[in-house]
């Protein structure tokens, strides 16, 4: 009899104990590593246009101040929080992750995703849109379909206001409309004759951009959804001052919070690019467009944060 007590007690403990160390394994979050990357060409600067919308100009003075940056290559890192549904009877879990995103702004970016438990390796991966073709892989699970592609054009613009939202008034296609005292509707075209909005909101008191508003379609059925970013926590990051804090939710349910430690412009990310999320699926060499705009040389004085 007290074997079999001993062996309940045992059970019971282990039933406890397991999901207790998984979940303390997910309280350690992993320190973000700066990617090491070759500067570029020297930074474009142009002065800002007098007639853009007062709140995008009012961001644009705060961020970079009178000249407004033209990146032609980004890279972004930092850490953060994701939810990890397929975790069993442990239902969703906040995970930690260390992420790095390689973006040509307004064309294609690949984002690198590695989460974490104690601190280690557990999953890697990243999303991807190179060459119009969109692709999602963590480990040796991959998804690729024309919604994908479709979902990943819309994140690749959402990377670029994020980390360099000067590519607004680089491109004259798009077109950029203040809607209310505080917000500007941004129409970036989408497959030709088509245009996709997205919604810029901005805090009265300090002109800091806070939520953008878009639609994601689904990656299985294609279905428009609401999508939205938070930002918060602006301060000096590389060489303009930037959301340190961004949040991102299908509707109102919040899934990721991703803390941006560090921005660089006009580093080579031809391998970046070349690789994608996966290394096992290269593409063509990478060769970025030449900027046809004509601006002011400034050499880029950014330093790693």
């Amino acid at each position: 009899m007290n074997n079999i007590l001993q062996l309940v007690i045992i059970a019971v403990i282990a039933m406890i104990a397991v999901p207790l160390v998984y979940w303390v394994g997910f309280r350690f979050r992993p320190r973000p590593i700066a990617p090491e990357l070759e500067p570029t060409d020297p930074l474009k600067q142009q002065a800002l246009d007098e007639n853009l919308p007062a709140p995008l100009k009012r961001f644009f003075l705060m961020v970079y101040g009178e000249k407004a940056p033209l990146p032609v290559m980004v890279t972004a890192w930092g850490s953060g929080r994701i939810v990890v549904r397929n975790m069993g009877r442990l239902g969703p879990l906040w995970a930690p992750f260390r992420w790095s995103v390689y973006l040509v702004p307004g064309k294609e970016f690949v984002m690198r995703t590695t989460i974490t438990w104690f601190g280690r390796r557990m999953l890697q991966g990243g999303d991807e849109l190179r060459k119009g073709h969109g692709r999602f892989v963590m480990n040796k699970d991959e998804l690729e379909n024309e919604n994908i592609d479709n979902s990943e054009w819309v994140m690749m613009w959402l990377y670029t206001l994020m980390t360099a939202p000067t590519a607004l008034i680089n491109n004259p296609k798009i077109t950029l409309e203040e809607v209310e005292e505080n917000s500007v509707k941004v129409g970036v075209p989408y497959k030709g004759a088509e245009f996709w909005y997205f919604t810029l909101n901005f805090d009265t008191d300090s002109g800091e951009l806070r939520t953008i508003h878009t639609y994601r379609p689904a990656s299985r059925d294609g279905r428009k959804i609401a999508y939205q970013l938070s930002l918060d926590d602006y301060h000096p990051v590389g060489i303009g001052t930037l959301a340190g804090m961004i949040g991102s939710s299908w509707e109102s349910d919040y899934f990721q919070y991703n803390e941006m430690v560090g921005v660089r412009y006009n580093v080579d990310i031809s391998q970046v690019m070349q690789e994608g999320a996966s290394e096992r699926l290269p593409s063509p060499p990478f060769e970025p467009e030449e900027e046809k705009e004509e601006t002011t040389l400034l050499e880029d004085k950014v330093e790693e944060s």
